[in-house]
């Protein structure tokens, strides 16, 4: 269920082509109890993103997860981990990019069949599965 959305003004010509699969697996280091074969990564390079009314190279990373984020100090891993990442990668400098950690309840994300994850896992129990040591 986990959906990263990596975001940035960087142009697609000068990202690595298997791009999505390294965003995917750094996901996998920052959420470990989903499987990967649930994450959705959505590259959107090119944008039109200034920030500080600078238009040089920055990037917002989204994460949607609905069994995460529950915890201050490893929200700060995984938003260290994907800056890193980023810098790393494309070049961008760490203090052009920002990280959104977003929770949706189980009850508003849909899957195949109109399964929703509230059907699979209940909100309370969500809180309490293993999370990134």
């Amino acid at each position: 269920m986990p959906l990263l959305k990596f975001i940035t003004n960087v142009p697609e010509s000068h990202m690595a082509c298997d791009l999505e699969l390294k965003l995917s697996s750094k996901l996998k280091e920052c959420i470990s109890q989903w499987k990967e074969q649930y994450f959705t990564v959505w590259l959107l390079p090119g944008q039109r993103i200034i920030r500080g009314r600078d238009n040089s190279p920055n990037a917002i990373i989204e994460i949607y997860c609905c069994a995460a984020f529950y915890d201050a100090e490893i929200n700060r891993k995984i938003t260290r981990l994907l800056i890193e990442f980023g810098s790393n990668e494309l070049g961008i400098q760490q203090d052009r990019m920002s990280v959104l950690l977003y929770r949706p309840r189980t009850d508003c994300v849909g899957l195949a069949n109109g399964t929703l994850v509230s059907d699979l896992v209940s909100e309370q129990s969500s809180q309490t599965l293993p999370t990134w040591e």
